[in-house]
């Protein structure tokens, strides 16, 4: 990327074309007052959106910029705070919390590290840097590689640090209480191996598949929820022709 004479950024294969999506400079203060955003200079991990903000989470750090102005992490006033700041806060634990996912919920944001799960959440009805805040929900290990998928009502997630991988699914009920997480495959505790890295669901169909990539073995977990009581569940397995490359369920069908 070289500079431009109007402050923005260009490729050099674009022959000097501007680029309106652009990181906003710091417009007021200094280092002292209106420091840069803690991911700078390490390494980002996961992007995501919330309260029409987006997101970026870097080792333990959680940052979150301005609302509808996606690439300005600077305060707009060194020497008052607005709702519309951005948010920069650090999950913190005994164990490292260095945190390798993050996904969106009803309630607020869930982020997984290794060995604990988070809430970023606020109870005020303005969300910003005075009233966000992250607590420790649980401490079940998690995968760094395969990514929590939300099923509409609940969390799945996987462990593959024992002799085979396991699946947990999380239900938050409320931000003051404690979730409910569930090992579905207790009932299995040989069946899904541990070299797994590829997960996808259906909500509306009641389906987490996970498989490798490479392989050609895929392990479902089918479940029917009515109400909040569980009727029924089983897990299942497929072999394909070929081998999996890429896995996704869209319009009630899986491909």
């Amino acid at each position: 990327m070289n500079p431009t004479t109007n402050g923005k950024v260009a490729p050099t294969a674009w022959a000097g074309t501007k680029v309106d999506n652009y990181w906003v400079d710091r417009k007021v203060g200094d280092t002292g007052t209106n420091p840069s955003p803690t991911f700078v200079s390490r390494k980002i991990s996961k992007l995501f959106f919330v309260r029409n903000r987006l997101g970026v989470i870097a080792g333990e750090q959680v940052v979150i910029s301005q609302p509808a102005d996606y690439f300005n992490f600077f305060v707009g006033s060194a020497i008052a705070v607005s709702d519309a700041d951005p948010i920069d806060l650090a999950a913190s634990d005994l164990k490292p919390a260095f945190l390798n996912h993050v996904l969106p919920i009803q309630k607020g944001v869930v982020l997984f590290s290794e060995a604990a799960q988070f809430m970023l959440f606020t109870e005020a009805e303005v969300f910003g840097p005075s009233t966000a805040q992250i607590k420790k929900m649980a401490s079940f290990n998690c995968s760094k590689v395969i990514a929590p998928v939300d099923t509409g009502t609940s969390i799945i997630f996987v462990e593959d640090n024992t002799s085979y991988a396991k699946v947990f699914e999380m239900v938050i009920t409320t931000d003051n209480a404690p979730p409910k997480v569930v090992e579905q495959t207790r009932v299995v505790p040989e069946y899904v191996p541990i070299d797994i890295n590829n997960i996808c669901n259906s909500s509306s169909s009641g389906i987490v598949t996970l498989g490798k990539v490479g392989d050609s073995n895929l392990y479902s977990y089918k479940h029917y929820d009515q109400g909040n009581e569980r009727k029924q569940s089983a897990w299942y397995s497929w072999g394909i022709k070929g081998t999996l490359v890429h896995q996704l369920y869209t319009g009630g069908n899986y491909f």
